[in-house]
Formats: structure tokens, sequence, C-alpha cells
């Protein structure tokens, strides 16, 4: 894939249908019961988050068409959280993401901001790859136990 064929934007009200499709698409995928959420209270946060200003909904386009989006968590001149990176199931494994988040590490530098994290559950072993791929190193683990049973 060519680089130049990939773009980042940040997100218009215009993008709101696909953002929401995108996120409840993840989320309701997940198999893991912490991420569990009904999609009627996803498409309630999205809409609050997309009007705040540390919460950055970006739409990754190739060739002018919508493919996925990324959602980061920004701390101003401090941290990025990418908490999510969702792309179209048609454009997986075909380094769209790599090349994606790439072009949001460009983005991120030119906000002045240094550093950039995220959190992947650990039977997700293709993002964990993928980022490890970026430079990122694994700094903590999140240990969790169900007391409902």
């Amino acid at each position: 894939m060519k680089k130049s064929e990939l773009t980042i934007t940040r997100s218009e009200d215009k993008d709101e249908k696909f953002i929401i499709s995108c996120v409840v698409d993840f989320y309701t995928r997940q198999t893991d019961e912490l991420l569990l959420i009904t999609p009627t209270k996803l498409k309630k946060a999205i809409k609050k988050r997309l009007k705040d200003e540390y919460n950055w909904y970006l739409i990754v386009r190739l060739d002018g068409k919508n493919i996925g989006c990324i959602q980061l968590v920004v701390k101003p001149k401090v941290m990025a959280d990418v908490v999510l990176i969702y792309i179209l199931p048609e454009f997986r494994s075909k380094g769209s993401g790599t090349l994606a988040l790439q072009k949001v590490f460009e983005l991120i530098i030119k906000s002045d901001i240094k550093n950039v994290r995220t959190e992947i559950a650990i039977n997700n072993t293709i993002s964990q790859k993928m980022f490890s791929g970026l430079g990122f190193d694994l700094r903590s683990q999140i240990y969790y136990r169900d007391l409902s049973n």
C-alpha cells in the first residue's frame, strides 16, 4: 500500500454515523466481558466525546473512502492514549492499521505531544505484534478477577 493513498483527518459532524458504526462494531465483537456495553449507551457516549476537545476521533481514508477510525484521548503536550483503532474488515491484514498509526504519530508530533500509549488485551496478539513493530514496548500488565462468581 502506498503511503500517499491513506489519509488521516480529524472527524467532522458529517463523520458521526461512520464513527458510531465503527465503535459499536468494535465493542460488540469483543469477547472480554469488561468491554461489553450496549450499543445505545455507546452511541450516547460517543456523541458526548465527539464534543470533547481531548477526545480525538480520526477518520482513516483510503483514496477518499472511509475505511476506519482511531480514537485518541489527548493530554496536551504530554500524552496521547490510543483508545481504539478500527479498520473495516475488508481492509485488515493489508498494512492499513500500521500505516494509519504511523500517520497518527506524525499528527501527534505536530501537536507537540511527546508520548503515546495504548492498552491491548492479552489475547489480542495481532495488535500486540503491530504495536511492537511500531516501537512500543510493554510497560505494565493489568490483572483482573471476576468477583461475581
